[in-house]
């Protein structure tokens, strides 16, 4: 489990770098410890996504924006949202992950 946890930390650590701050990529393998290969894997799919977002409408960006909830009963929830994207008081919310599967095409 704890594998996978830091899995998921570099994850998301990369892709706010490659979305947000892409001029400190040389910094990012030091950082996550993902090879030069799979850093150009993610800041592809980081540019897709940004292209995608852009046309889309969503100029601006956020990652791993903390949230709470309070409920009447006093209890309290907190997260963080991997992307949040807003575009004329629309938003859009995208959770990372980094389990194995396959993307399908849908028709």
């Amino acid at each position: 489990m704890a594998a996978r946890n830091a899995l998921g930390t570099a994850l998301h650590k990369a892709m706010r770098v490659l979305l947000l701050r892409p001029d400190l990529r040389p910094r990012l393998s030091a950082a996550t410890g993902f090879d030069e290969l799979t850093l150009d894997g993610l800041q592809a799919q980081a540019d897709a996504l940004k292209q995608w977002l852009t046309a889309a409408g969503y100029t601006q960006i956020e990652c791993e924006v903390p949230i709470q909830r309070r409920e009447a009963s006093g209890a309290e929830f907190n997260g963080i949202i991997d992307l949040l994207a807003t575009c004329k008081g629309q938003r859009l919310i995208l959770d990372h992950k980094s389990g194995a599967g396959s993307f399908r095409q849908r028709s």
